[in-house]
């Protein structure tokens, strides 16, 4: 019971939602070892947001939750903060 309630909470939360326009800096992660013969760019976040940030890590998408990629990612996070905080937006 508990799985069919979480799919069906999942597909109404999907076919509900509204994509709507971030009027800010997004900070993309990028997986910098996928998508090498896709026609994929970080570009295409464009529309939804003012500015576009986007910062490749040595990963795979997969693994962009082990330690190593979390440890990296935690620095990038760090000194976009940091910079925000003195305000070097």
């Amino acid at each position: 019971d508990g799985v069919i309630r979480v799919v069906l909470d999942t597909n109404r939360l999907v076919r509900e939602h509204y994509h709507s326009r971030y009027d800010g800096t997004l900070l993309h992660i990028r997986a910098a070892l996928d998508h090498a013969d896709r026609d994929l760019s970080p570009q295409m976040w464009l529309p939804y947001c003012s500015e576009l940030d986007s910062v490749g890590v040595p990963f795979l998408h997969p693994q962009l939750t082990t330690a190593a990629a979390s440890e990296q990612i935690a620095v990038i996070l760090s000194e976009r903060m940091q910079g925000h905080e003195r305000g070097n937006d």
